[in-house]
């Protein structure tokens, strides 16, 4: 089987487009259990190819030995392309993966692929809730693009304030890590009610006189000092 395996992923690969693939071994899958439709997010013409695999029965959903699927891979890739297509035919959208591996959705919130972010969400609102298995970070905490950061507060503005394992939240990670337009537009969404919760949190509160002294010649430290999130009450 791992023999006509081989051959599904070289006609992927390939990019050769049949329309009679029908006779194909497109349910072959290599050691890794990756199935050629794995393969199509990595081809130029990734939706002509994963299009006519689908029409000649390749399980859509099926997953690899890390229980991903053909939509992980496009996620994973910034396919969009590919990742619309798939969702448009109710490939089925989990976290269920091995330990190790990050939910769905962090993959393009970390590489700014704001378009598969909003699909995704539009499609799957419950990946919002997901969190990483080590640190329990949220999406938020990984967001360098400040569209990306509107878009995920827009839909949970909780989001901002809620802290990891290790007490840090996403407007924290942001200042530490000098993100100032995400802290920027981090701060221009924020209401005072949430302004307070910062504040008052052990990590987050009083910026420029407890944990982020060091920290006080960075830019977004004067971000909050302006809105007065820095200062001591």
């Amino acid at each position: 089987m791992q023999g006509r395996a081989i051959f599904s992923t070289i006609f992927v690969c390939n990019n050769q487009v049949d329309r009679h693939v029908t006779v194909q071994p497109v349910h072959a899958v290599n050691h890794m259990q990756e199935s050629a439709l794995h393969f199509a997010a990595e081809c130029r013409r990734s939706v002509e190819i994963a299009e006519v695999l689908l029409a000649a029965n390749a399980a859509i959903d099926a997953v690899d030995r890390f229980k991903a699927s053909a939509l992980d891979r496009a996620v994973d890739m910034g396919c969009t392309e590919l990742v619309e297509f798939l969702l448009a035919r109710n490939a089925l959208v989990t976290d269920n993966h091995d330990d190790g591996y990050d939910p769905l959705i962090f993959r393009p919130v970390i590489d700014n692929h704001s378009e598969i972010v909003a699909m995704l969400l539009a499609h799957s609102p419950h990946l919002l809730d997901a969190r990483t298995k080590g640190d329990d970070t949220n999406a938020l905490h990984h967001a360098t693009d400040p569209e990306i950061v509107q878009q995920l507060l827009s839909l949970n503005p909780a989001l901002l304030v809620e802290s990891d394992r290790n007490g840090v939240s996403p407007f924290h990670t942001a200042v530490m890590n000098n993100r100032d337009k995400v802290v920027t537009r981090m701060l221009a969404l924020s209401n005072e009610q949430t302004l307070e919760v910062l504040r008052s949190s052990p990590r987050c509160g009083n910026w420029t006189s407890k944990q982020c002294m060091w920290s006080t010649r960075l830019p977004s430290i004067s971000l909050c000092e302006e809105t007065s999130i820095g200062r001591s009450r």
